[in-house]
């Protein structure tokens, strides 16, 4: 955080901005991109062009910015350390009014335009704690705790000269796509074993309106529809709609960078924690008007509760069972689709002959370019 003074105009402009960073705030939450371009400008007209400065190639308040304008406001845009400083240098005597504008608050929370002493912090107060990059070392020292008779095996070479970005990307997505499967390898056997609730998944709602008459189908009525993948397709539309837009919000959710740095920690490109999922039972402002009692990663506290070194040992099964659980839900898949899968064969797979791919099937047809994906489907050679 960089602090300014303000012409004589300060307190005014301060009201003005506070009130400007008010209103905006919840766009922000929904298009934070536009958001962060509108208010920006709106500073910018009101107390000039910024300077640009960045606390990790030199000390903050250093007089040379580090970029021009208008390149500075689109290069603050994601580097969390970066400052932009509004410098107006008329001050009149007696009047040392300032405003403290961080570029983690423009971006991540417009949500704190202030007056403060003018007494600079120090840079490591910008930040909820250190972040920390992987390296390609400790990929390869990772590999050889997972499993020593492979040891770091990459042939594709896609790890030959790679970034602590992109080492965090690939971290996180092996992680999280390991969890995924190790619920799909388990979903695809119970629901491959006829094992389902004994309840309705629809039935008619209410005494009249449009949800009066829908009918009544039961898990049992899933269930029976075949494999795994037909009993996806036998779903309702309304039931799909639900569960993609839930996997959605996940995906949103897991991905904003305000809530992951209320929670301590970085977006896993940015030195976070891969595999991190943040917390949805909350007590801070980015708690849900309905209360969430359980947390999605580990809801009952069971690593809370792990010394460091049996927490590190879990943490190294969760990623091998996740490969091995990728491995088996694609076999599982192909089988399906009449491809020859050793010892997964002779396990009596169902088969199935829709689209695995497709999301949607004939029963959607009444969502929009549903009934034109399907003319697709069986034009491509496979």
């Amino acid at each position: 955080m960089v602090i300014s003074p303000l012409s004589s105009n300060a307190a005014l402009v301060a009201v003005l901005v506070t009130a400007l960073v008010t209103v905006m705030e919840p766009l922000v939450k929904v298009r934070a991109a536009l958001a962060r371009l509108a208010v920006m400008g709106m500073l910018s007209l009101m107390l000039g062009p910024p300077d640009v400065y960045d606390d990790t190639t030199a000390p903050l308040g250093m007089p040379a910015p580090t970029t021009g304008w208008p390149g500075r406001m689109l290069a603050s845009a994601t580097p969390s350390v970066t400052v932009v400083v509004w410098n107006v240098s008329t001050v009149p005597a007696g009047m040392e009014p300032v405003v403290a504008v961080s570029i983690v608050t423009v971006v991540e929370e417009l949500s704190t335009v202030t007056r403060v002493p003018a007494a600079m912090p120090a840079p490591t107060q910008l930040r909820a704690s250190t972040p920390v990059m992987e390296t390609k070392a400790d990929l390869e020292a990772l590999a050889v705790k997972l499993n020593p008779t492979v040891g770091f095996y990459d042939p594709l070479g896609i790890m030959a000269d790679p970034s602590p970005e992109t080492i965090g990307w690939f971290r996180h997505a092996e992680i999280k796509h390991g969890r995924v499967a190790m619920a799909a390898f388990v979903g695809y056997c119970v629901q491959a074993n006829g094992i389902c609730f004994p309840w309705n998944i629809q039935g008619p709602l209410g005494i009249s309106g449009a949800t009066s008459s829908l009918p009544a189908i039961s898990f049992a009525d899933i269930s029976a529809a075949g494999g795994p993948a037909d009993q996806w397709d036998a779903l309702p539309t309304a039931a799909k709609l639900q569960i993609l837009g839930v996997i959605g919000f996940l995906e949103m959710w897991s991905e904003t960078s305000t809530v992951l740095k209320a929670d301590g920690t970085e977006h896993y490109v940015r030195g976070g924690k891969p595999g991190y999922f943040p917390k949805l039972s909350r007590t801070d402002e980015f708690k849900f008007p309905h209360p969430v009692p359980l947390n999605l990663w580990d809801p009952f506290g069971f690593t809370s509760k792990m010394d460091p070194a049996r927490k590190e040992k879990a943490l190294l099964a969760e990623v091998n069972n996740g490969r091995l659980a990728m491995i088996g839900i694609f076999g599982l898949i192909s089988a399906s689709k009449g491809l020859q899968v050793p010892i997964i064969d002779g396990l009596g797979i169902k088969p199935y002959a829709g689209e695995i791919m497709a999301p949607f099937s004939a029963g959607d047809v009444s969502l929009p370019y549903v009934a034109d994906m399907l003319k697709s489907i069986g034009t491509y050679g496979y």
